[in-house]
């Protein structure tokens, strides 16, 4: 038996081998949790996705922190509002007001928020029940529910 006849056939098993080592699927990196969104309502705000809601009366720590997961970021500022209480805002547009017993209301004032159909810009259209809108030209320019401070 010649050399040839040793290593041609090794040669073509590590060929076999590197070739179902490339066919083996390839670990990719877990991408990055999404925001799950919110839509608003006249009770609070409803987490896309998910029968759980953040409703009127829920303590602000918990609240912003809730806000905060879903939508990737905390509130631009949260300020107190004399006579009212304080207000957590976010640059999506969302304001969440809060008193002593907790969340009060909201205010969406640009953004993709929605309550229901309705979404700041879009057309005016009749609102979920406890949610007020405001509108300038038949286009909506706020949406609120419960108390807020603006």
């Amino acid at each position: 038996m010649g050399r040839d006849d040793v290593l041609l056939p090794l040669g073509r098993g590590l060929l076999l081998l590197a070739a179902l080592a490339a066919c083996q699927p390839v670990a990719r990196p877990a991408s990055a949790p999404r925001a799950a969104g919110l839509t608003a309502d006249g009770g609070g705000l409803q987490p896309v996705g998910t029968p759980l809601r953040i409703d009127f009366g829920r303590a602000q720590a918990g609240a912003v922190v809730s806000v905060t997961r879903l939508l990737g970021r905390p509130p631009a500022r949260v300020v107190p509002v004399p006579g009212c209480g304080t207000e957590a805002v976010w640059s999506e547009g969302l304001t969440m007001t809060f008193a002593a017993d907790g969340f009060r209301g909201w205010r969406i004032e640009g953004g993709g928020l929605t309550a229901g159909t309705l979404s700041v810009g879009g057309p005016e259209a009749p609102a979920p029940a406890g949610v007020v809108v405001e509108a300038e030209n038949g286009r909506v320019s706020r949406l609120s529910a419960g108390r807020t401070c603006g």
